[in-house]
């Protein structure tokens, strides 16, 4: 039989440990929501300047920022109803941000740098997007305004925004960077 004071020791002990495990069984759980990508659409509204319909649903964000303080690069997919589609194009038609594809050739090569097999690496593949609307922010001009005029692929640093709307698909692929 156990003495009162082992028995006391035993439960400090033991005490602890079952707390940390139940901590760590609802975290696994709340994981869950993380690896379905239940984020709201219109986080992303800021971001592309143009509101994003309710009834949209995220399909997939991946992100590599937290080394570097703002060094990394973002990428969601937002798969939009054929309602929201009708409200999203008359939205970007009012916005003089939004151009139809094809992307200009210098966006597509600094946006290009960025899409290899590299596991840190991702981004939206633009060759597979035909019929479509684009969104480019360039942020890096926006903050170096002396800078503006030059071609974004031989500038120090990539800060910029990309959105595609693919009309075929009715995803919208919007994409981050900042080096």
């Amino acid at each position: 039989m156990l003495s009162n004071r082992k028995l006391s020791l035993l439960l400090i002990i033991l005490f602890p440990l079952l707390l940390a495990s139940l901590c760590i069984i609802q975290d696994f759980k709340n994981m869950d929501k993380y690896i379905k990508y239940e984020y709201d659409p219109s986080d992303y509204n800021e971001i592309i300047d143009t509101k994003i319909p309710a009834d949209s649903t995220v399909l997939m964000y991946k992100d590599n920022y937290g080394g570097f303080p703002m060094d990394g690069n973002s990428y969601a997919i937002i798969q939009l109803t054929q309602k929201g589609k009708k409200s999203f194009i008359k939205t970007t038609d009012k916005n003089d941000k939004w151009h139809s594809l094809p992307i200009k050739k210098d966006f597509q090569e600094a946006i290009g740098v960025f899409d290899n097999d590299d596991e840190d690496s991702f981004g939206p593949d633009i060759s597979k997007i035909k019929n479509g609307i684009y969104y480019f922010r360039d942020r890096y001009a926006e903050n170096y305004p002396e800078e503006s005029k030059t071609n974004i692929n031989d500038r120090y640093a990539y800060n910029f925004t990309v959105a595609i709307f693919d009309f075929d698909t009715n995803k919208l692929h919007i994409y981050t960077v900042d080096t």
